[in-house]
């Protein structure tokens, strides 16, 4: 099958649905305003036509017909409503492509009412629409009356995987996240949890956040207010790759995002996949991926002292952690195996109408 991906070539995510559709055989065109990261497989051709920002979205329209018409390919799959969405509905027949939404394009972009109309018809003009989680689902519903079929972003569980052996044996508890460091991710939340974690136990502790993004000077300074500078590390942006090893040197994953436009819990689920019980806020799609109590504990929105309680119920008992662990082990790989998401996306592919 010839499939061509109109997505952002800048994310992890559409780098691992171009990879594991190509992997399976199919022939994967992606057209992107932005190139791609590091790790696209060769076999994987792309368009490029991007270098005016969000303007891309307005000129890139007749780049992205001639692609169709040249390439003829059996499945358009656009992602994300408000961008490669607006592309494709006004740019490819109505009907003919499919859409998938990602979360901010729901939750946020349709903010006044010619936003919500721009996006009610980008959502009727495409023939099927897809969304990560039953919570992106419901929200979607709210601008169209048309059905969503789930899609859920898997975890590789073969490289998510519990690795005891890269876990330090020198005493100390470590606590970790991985995020793009802006605001709505909570890390200033879970930094002012931290420090009230540390006068909660007298066992040795470290914060490590992964990750970039304009709010590191902002944290940095947070870090340093609270007292806890040199027990908080910041190690820089990780790759895919990179991000197993991280995670099997928690003891616990925090994710205390505070928006609902945390659509899907990517993160939390591969740190599941590696045997690491997770703390995480109660908003979006995050319920979906982290089982209160058995996966992991649910928290409140922006609310430190809350997960400080949970940060200390998890580092005062091993035996906790070991259960919750093996628990996100053995739920990420039933009910979100990658191998799983691709089968589900293959068999919409093919109950599509080829065109």
């Amino acid at each position: 099958m010839k499939i061509l991906l109109a997505s952002t070539l800048d994310s992890t995510h559409t780098i691992r649905w171009a990879n594991g559709l190509s992997e399976r055989g199919h022939d994967v065109l992606a057209f992107s305003t932005r190139p791609p990261l590091a790790g696209l497989l060769p076999e994987v051709r792309t368009v490029v036509r991007g270098g005016f920002g969000k303007l891309d979205y307005l000129i890139r329209g007749p780049a992205l017909r001639r692609t169709v018409r040249e390439e003829r390919p059996d499945i358009v799959h656009a992602h994300f409503a408000s961008g490669y969405g607006f592309l494709c509905a006004n740019w490819l027949d109505r009907g003919s492509w499919i859409l998938s939404v990602w979360g901010s394009d729901i939750f946020d972009f349709p903010a006044g009412p010619v936003r919500r109309r721009l996006l009610a018809r980008n959502l009727a003009r495409a023939g099927a629409l897809l969304a990560t989680s039953e919570c992106l689902a419901k929200e979607t519903a709210k601008h169209t009356g048309r059905p969503l079929r789930l899609t859920p972003f898997g975890v590789d569980a073969k490289r998510f995987r519990p690795r005891p052996e890269e876990r330090e044996d020198d005493g100390l508890l470590r606590i970790g996240t991985a995020r793009v460091l802006k605001p709505k991710y909570g890390i200033d939340t879970l930094i002012e949890a931290f420090a009230l974690l540390r006068k909660r136990i007298r066992r040795r502790t470290r914060l490590l956040v992964a990750g970039e993004g304009p709010d590191r000077s902002k944290l940095e300074r947070l870090a340093a207010d609270r007292g806890i500078a040199d027990s908080v590390e910041f190690k820089g942006w990780l790759s895919h790759d990179q991000l197993p090893s991280f995670l099997n040197g928690l003891d616990v994953f925090c994710a205390l995002s505070r928006l609902d436009s945390e659509s899907f819990g990517v993160a939390p689920l591969e740190a599941s996949a590696c045997g690491v019980p997770v703390i995480a806020s109660n908003v979006g799609g995050l319920p979906e991926t982290v089982r209160h109590q058995e996966t992991g504990l649910l928290v409140g929105r922006e609310a430190p002292q809350e997960a400080a309680e949970g940060l200390t119920a998890l580092l005062d008992d091993s035996n906790l952690r070991h259960r919750l662990g093996q628990a996100g082990r053995a739920f990420a790989v039933e009910r979100y195996d990658w191998e799983r998401s691709l089968d589900i996306m293959e068999r919409i592919y093919q109950d599509f109408p080829m065109r």
